[in-house]
């Protein structure tokens, strides 16, 4: 084995902590999974709430429309959060599987 030659090991192990993002953002994506739907229905219809009030600010909009387009809204606040969790595990799923692939050319 040449000097410095450490047989690939130490290689190996670097390559699989790049996995380490991944991991703890599917920990990330269950603890927030984890949680009731009520809280969660909560949250995020507050979120659309402030959403709302802050688009509709200085319009003569009565509470009973903005919670109303809240609740429209809330829908697609929900489904946006789920693809952007996904799409973060994508990016960090590729960043580590790509070092892998670099690494055997």
């Amino acid at each position: 084995m040449p000097a410095g030659d450490t047989g690939g090991y130490v290689q190996k192990t670097v390559n699989k902590s790049r996995f380490i993002p991944a991991v703890i953002w599917m920990y990330v994506i269950y603890w927030l999974s984890d949680r009731p739907s009520v809280q969660s229905s909560v949250q995020s219809e507050s979120l659309a709430l402030k959403i709302v009030r802050i688009l509709t600010a200085g319009r003569p909009i009565s509470e009973f429309d903005k919670i109303r387009y809240a609740l429209y809204l809330d829908p697609i606040i929900r489904e946006m959060a789920h693809f952007l969790e996904y799409a973060v595990l994508a990016v960090f799923v590729i960043i580590a599987v790509g070092a892998f692939v670099s690494d055997r050319k």
